[in-house]
């Protein structure tokens, strides 16, 4: 996959009974459009798991070409800092990539209405149904869990039968996902922004990479 990816939690049973386990927390939203409709700046914070130290990351998602451009910002809160002082620093670093792609942060996408299961989502746009599909496969590749070995899995994305992203294995910045999930899918001027999580195995309890993919409506 061409674009960055991010964490956000998901906590699964298959690997914690107990109430309280769970692996890194993310907090992942879209905090600003350009008014061309092109750009997206995405912006993912939470609590490492482990360190308790707040992070943020922030980078910019070109819509129409389904890939992340521009500068990423990534910090971390260390012994000396507080998570308002990091946010407040990568915020102004990220000015440069708000200017030079025209972004605004009072614009939001509008979040649509989805109907179905973890894996197939149906929406209504202007009056047409839409649906947006993760196809898992097993890779043949296993890995280490707190509860033993499991099974790795790749993924195929689609909108309305086109395929618009996906792995045959995971690996790099995925990690050794086992799950997916459609979150959230955002409409914007003709596009929309899909917001999908993979799971995988964490310290205290699974973690999830969170991918953001777009494509056109049609």
């Amino acid at each position: 996959m061409k674009k960055l990816r991010f964490l956000l939690l998901v906590m699964l049973p298959v690997f914690f009974t107990a109430a309280g386990f769970a692996g890194t927390t993310d907090h992942g939203e879209i905090a600003g459009l350009s008014t061309d409709g092109r750009y997206a700046e995405i912006m993912v914070s939470g609590i490492e798991d482990g360190s308790g130290f707040y992070y943020i990351k922030l980078q910019v998602l070109d819509i129409q070409k389904n890939r992340f451009v521009g500068k990423k910002i990534s910090m971390k809160q260390d012994d000396s800092g507080t998570p308002e002082s990091v946010k407040r620093k990568a915020q102004s670093q990220s000015e440069r990539n708000r200017r030079k792609y025209g972004i605004r942060k009072s614009l939001k996408p509008v979040k649509v209405r989805v109907t179905g299961n973890d894996v197939e989502k149906t929406f209504v746009i202007n009056g047409r149904k839409h649906v947006v599909k993760i196809d898992e496969n097993e890779s043949g590749t296993k890995c280490n869990s707190m509860a033993g070995m499991i099974q790795a899995k790749g993924f195929r994305l689609s909108l309305d039968g086109r395929v618009i992203d996906g792995v045959s294995s995971p690996s790099g910045s995925i990690g050794c996902a086992f799950a997916y999930k459609i979150e959230s899918v955002y409409n914007y001027m003709g596009h929309v922004i899909i917001l999908y999580s993979a799971q995988t195995p964490g310290f205290e309890g699974p973690d999830t990479t969170a991918l953001f993919s777009s494509a056109p409506l049609k």
